[in-house]
C-alpha cells in the first residue's frame, strides 16, 4: 500500500497513474497522487467511465480488451509509449470516442497486456543458493542433440547439481528441448522466448523461468546481451552487463572463455556451448500448395540463397559443451568449462578424472595436468601450492611444464637492449630456486615433459654475444630439467601426446596464419585441442586452451593494476579416441574441485627454497 501526498489516504498501487516508464530499472513511475484526487484536481468526472461489461446506467458498453490491445498495437508494445501517449492521440489514431476516464482504465489493461508479452510478471533477477550448477545453452528444441543433452543430465545427477539452461530453448516452431523443459531446470530465457516458455510451464509446470539473469554468489548467468556475429570472438563484440562478478556467463553456440581486464579483480566471461545438432532453422509453410513441385521443395531449402549457405557454413562451427560450477558458502565460484565431444563409445564430457556418458559415469584412460608460467622466483607459493593438492586428489598420469618456469630477471634482455644496466638479480640463484621447485613438481606425475619457454632464451641471447660463455650457460637453459627425469622441448617446438594433445608455450609468432589476434592465429596454425601457455590468462578460443600463471600478478614489468592475468592450470583427459581439455582459473589461492575445498599455503617451504650458488662440475664432452 502507499500513502496519497494530497488526501493521506493508503492506496494500492494500481490507484496511482502511470506517468514514465524507466527503461534501465524496467518500473513505472507513477505520480504521487490516487487516481480520485488526480482526476479531482483536473476537474474530471467519474461519471464519463464506461463499463466493461455491464450496462446498469444506461450508459453505452465499450470493450475495453479490444481497445486495450489496440492502445498496445499502435504504440507498438512500448511501455513508454502506453504509459504516456494522451488520450487525445488515441482517439485520432483509433477513430473511437472515448472518454478520458474510460481511457485511463483502456491504458491500465494495456499495460497489463504488455508487461504480459514481455514476460515482466517474472523475475528480471533471480539469486540462487550455493551448491553445485551445471550450465547448459541453445538447445534447440526439436534440433536438440539428444546424446549431447544426456551427459549433461548424468553429470547433474552425479554431482547432484542443478541445470541453468541460457541460450535458446526453443525451436523455430515453439517447441520446448527436453532438457530446458525438465524437471527442476532454471531457464533464463531470451526475451523473444519467455511468452512462449510462460504458456508452455503453465500447461505443465516443471522448470523455473526467468527473464533476466540468475545469480549464484559471484557468478552471473546473463541472457540478455547483444551476442553480435557468431562467428566472432568472444569479448569482441558482447556488450556486457556492468557488475562486479568474477564470471559471466552468456548464451551462444561456441565453447569460450575470455578474461577481461580489470582494475581490481579478475572476471572471466563464458559461453558452455550448445546442445544442439547443426542445424538451420527454416519455418514451415502455413499455406501448403495442392500440388507441391520441385521449385516449391527448392523455395523453403535454406541454401536457396547465400544467406542461408552462410548460415549452413557457420552452424558447422559450433561447439557441444556445457559448465560446471561450484559456488562455496562464502558464495566464490569455481568454474569447470568442459567440452561435450562424440566418442567411441557416444557423446561424453571429462571432469577430472570422472567421464559423463549418455547413461553411465565412467572414468577416463588417461589424465594430463599442465601448468606455466610460474616465473621464479617471482613465483606465487600459495598458487603453485593449489595445484600440488590438486594432482594429490586428480592423480594425473603425466605432467607438463608449458615453460617460462624460471624468470631470468638478472639477464632480461629487453631492458640490456635498451642500454639499462641491471644491477640486481643472481641467475645462479634463479636457476637453482626453480629446479627446486622443478624436482617437487616432478611428485606431480610418473611421465614429465618440460618445455623451454621465451624467457629461458635470455640466457641463450646473452651467450649468443659472448659464445665463450656457452659451456658454463647453456645446460642453465634447461634448469637441469632433463636430470629430473623430464623430457625437454626445445625452444618453440611442439610436444604431442597420444597422436591428438598439442601443446606449446605460446610465443610463437604465427607468421602469415589467418586472425585478427593471438587466439585465431593458434587456432588456425595448431588446430583444435592445443593447450598454449605465455599469455597468463585462462581462455579458450576455437578449440585452444590457455592455461593461467603461477607467478605473481605482479611481475614489475606489467600493469597490474589494469590486467587479465589470473592464476590457473590445465587439465587433459583421454578417453574414447578423443582429448577432452579444460583450463581452470582461481583466485586467491582457493578452489573447489571434485567436491573438495583446495586452499593453497603461501608458507610451504617446498614452494620457498632457500637461496643457492653456483657449482661447477666439469666433464668430458660427448
Amino acid at each position: 500500500m502507499i500513502l496519497c501526498a494530497n488526501c493521506g489516504r493508503s492506496c494500492d498501487e494500481s490507484d496511482f497513474a502511470i506517468v514514465d516508464f524507466d527503461d534501465e530499472t524496467e518500473e513505472f513511475v507513477r505520480e504521487a497522487v490516487c487516481s480520485a484526487c488526480s482526476s479531482h484536481g483536473r476537474g474530471e468526472s467519474m461519471e464519463g467511465v464506461v463499463a466493461a461489461d455491464g450496462d446498469e446506467d444506461g450508459r453505452e458498453c465499450v470493450d475495453v480488451d479490444a481497445h486495450a490491445r489496440k492502445l498496445a498495437y499502435i504504440c507498438c508494445n512500448d511501455l513508454r509509449m502506453i504509459s504516456k501517449i494522451p488520450a487525445k492521440t488515441y482517439r485520432q489514431k483509433s477513430g473511437e470516442d472515448i472518454a478520458d476516464g474510460v481511457f485511463e482504465t483502456i491504458r491500465a489493461l494495456s499495460v497489463d497486456l504488455s508487461m504480459k508479452l514481455r514476460g515482466m510478471e517474472y523475475e528480471r533477477e533471480v539469486t540462487l543458493r550455493p551448491g553445485m550448477y551445471v550450465i547448459v545453452g541453445d538447445s534447440h528444441g526439436m534440433y536438440e542433440n539428444e546424446g549431447a543433452s544426456a551427459v549433461a543430465v548424468t553429470a547433474a545427477n552425479h554431482l547432484k547439481a542443478t541445470i541453468i539452461h541460457v541460450g535458446h530453448a526453443l525451436d523455430i516452431h515453439g517447441h520446448i528441448s527436453g532438457i530446458a523443459s525438465r524437471k527442476g531446470t532454471v531457464v533464463v530465457a531470451l526475451s523473444e522466448e519467455v511468452r512462449r516458455l510462460s504458456s508452455i510451464n503453465a500447461e505443465s509446470p516443471s522448470f523455473s523461468l526467468v527473464r533476466g539473469s540468475v545469480r549464484i554468489g559471484d557468478l552471473v548467468v546473463h541472457n540478455q546481451a547483444s551476442r553480435g556475429d557468431m562467428a566472432v570472438g568472444i569479448g569482441k563484440n558482447i556488450r556486457l552487463p556492468e557488475t562486479d562478478c568474477s564470471a559471466i556467463v552468456v548464451g551462444r553456440h561456441f565453447h569460450e572463455m575470455f578474461t577481461l581486464t580489470k582494475h581490481d579483480h579478475a572476471c572471466r566471461v563464458l559461453t558452455p556451448g550448445c546442445l544442439c545438432h547443426d542445424h538451420v532453422s527454416r519455418r514451415i509453410p502455413k499455406r501448403i500448395p495442392a500440388e507441391v513441385d520441385m521449385d516449391h521443395v527448392m523455395n523453403v531449402s535454406y541454401d536457396r540463397d547465400r544467406s542461408g549457405a552462410r548460415q549452413k557454413e557457420i552452424a558447422s562451427t559450433w561447439e557441444r559443451g556445457m559448465i560446471v560450477i561450484h559456488v562455496s558458502a562464502d558464495m566464490k565460484s569455481s568454474v569447470y568449462p568442459i567440452r561435450i565431444k562424440k566418442t567411441k563409445s557416444g557423446w561424453a564430457a571429462s571432469y577430472g578424472r570422472l567421464m559423463f556418458l549418455e547413461k553411465e559415469v565412467s572414468h577416463c584412460e588417461k589424465l594430463g595436468l599442465v601448468v606455466g608460467d610460474a616465473h621464479i622466483p617471482s613465483h606465487d607459493p600459495a598458487a603453485i601450492d593449489v595445484v600440488d593438492r590438486i594432482a594429490a586428489i586428480a592423480n594425473p598420469d603425466y605432467f607438463v611444464n608449458l615453460g617460462d618456469h624460471v624468470d631470468c630477471t638478472s639477464i632480461n634482455h629487453h631492458r640490456l637492449e635498451r642500454g639499462e644496466q641491471i644491477t640486481y638479480g643472481d641467475l645462479a640463484n634463479e636457476c637453482g630456486k626453480a629446479k627446486s621447485i622443478l624436482s617437487e613438481m616432478a611428485r606431480w606425475a610418473p611421465e614429465r615433459y618440460f618445455i623451454v619457454g621465451n624467457h629461458s632464451r635470455f640466457i641463450r641471447d646473452f651467450y649468443k654475444k659472448f659464445p665463450q660463455l656457452e659451456g658454463l650457460m647453456n645446460h642453465q637453459a634447461t634448469i637441469g630439467a632433463g636430470e629430473l627425469g623430464y623430457k625437454v622441448v626445445e625452444l618453440k617446438g611442439v610436444l604431442t601426446i597420444a597422436g591428438k594433445a598439442k601443446f606449446i608455450h605460446g610465443d610463437m609468432r604465427h607468421y602469415g596464419a589467418v586472425g585478427g589476434d593471438k587466439h585465431d592465429r593458434v587456432a588456425a596454425t595448431m588446430e583444435r585441442d592445443t593447450m598454449v601457455g605465455h599469455c597468463h590468462n585462462p581462455s579458450i578460443r576455437r578449440g585452444v586452451y590457455y592455461v593461467g600463471m603461477l607467478g605473481n600478478l605482479d611481475q614489475d614489468y606489467n600493469e597490474a593494476n589494469a590486467s587479465n592475468w589470473m592464476h590457473g592450470f590445465g587439465l587433459v583427459s583421454h578417453f574414447g579416441g578423443e582429448v577432452f581439455m579444460t583450463t581452470v582459473g582461481f583466485e586467491h589461492a582457493v578452489l573447489y574441485f571434485m567436491g573438495r575445498e583446495v586452499r593453497g599455503d603461501a608458507g610451504v617451504s617446498k614452494w620457498n627454497p632457500p637461496d643457492f650458488e653456483a657449482k661447477v662440475v666439469y666433464c668430458k664432452k660427448k
